[in-house]
């Protein structure tokens, strides 16, 4: 049974009710100085709140911070600067995951890219996506496979969670699309996410809980103190202590 300690780097949520608006505060709480909170970005909120809450995202290099706005994918520099706008996408984004470049994003199923200012199609030649772990192949269409796609450490994978009709499946694809590998859980999962050592993780339902668990939906989760369910969604720090 593992046990989480809380320390390096937290992005904190603070939600302004009345104005729409949503915060997005770094929270750093070094050994030698009193813990300190930083507003990196401010996002308009569209529709009630909780229901279309903006997704944020910090790069790997904790240099930029990706988040949305509807349709609307916004990134710009943690230290401040002007923000990089790209076209509307095609649905409301609610999920992000950058890429271990430290410039593309994924989101909705595309491609955004910091420098160059672009939106591409992820994998636009391919609608649904094939796998042979079991006896009988498995196929997800691409829409619900990106839905909340992670990428891996290297940038060389992505992982995602699609609800099947036995239960939560998790799938774990190469970056070109061409090779996917698909395990089948135990129980509900969501918010997949890769941990330093190249497992995914993921919160499921254990024993009528929300729990973290790793490997995703294995029987053991992460325990917290004080005991209380996990809600997405997820990530582990650099050095996979928290």
């Amino acid at each position: 049974m593992q046990r989480l300690t809380i320390r390096a780097t937290i992005l904190a949520v603070v939600v302004a009710v009345a104005a729409g608006v949503v915060t997005f505060i770094t929270y750093t709480s070094p050994k030698t100085q009193p813990p300190q909170l930083t507003s990196v970005a401010t996002a308009h909120q569209y529709g009630p709140v909780g229901y279309r809450d903006p997704a944020a995202a910090i790069s790997p290099d904790a240099r930029w911070i990706a988040y949305s706005e509807g349709r609307f994918l916004r990134v710009r520099a943690i230290g401040g600067g002007p923000v990089t706008e790209f076209a509307p996408a095609t649905a409301q984004i609610r999920h992000l995951s950058w890429r271990a470049d430290n410039k593309t994003v994924l989101a909705g199923g595309d491609l955004y890219d910091r420098v160059a200012g672009t939106r591409t199609a992820l994998w636009p030649n391919r609608t649904d996506l094939l796998a042979h772990d079991g006896p009988v192949a498995a196929t997800v269409s691409k829409g619900d496979l990106l839905h909340q796609a992670v990428w891996s450490r290297d940038g060389e994978a992505l992982a995602a969670i699609v609800s099947g009709r036995d239960g939560s499946q998790l799938w774990t694809v190469s970056a070109d699309g061409g090779s996917a590998h698909v395990h089948l859980l135990k129980s509900r999962a969501t918010s997949p996410a890769w941990t330093p050592r190249g497992d995914v993780g993921c919160i499921a339902a254990v024993a009528g809980r929300l729990r973290i668990t790793i490997p995703c939906g294995s029987g053991t989760p992460v325990r917290f103190t004080p005991d209380l369910d996990a809600y997405g969604p997820l990530a582990f720090s650099p050095d996979g202590a928290m």
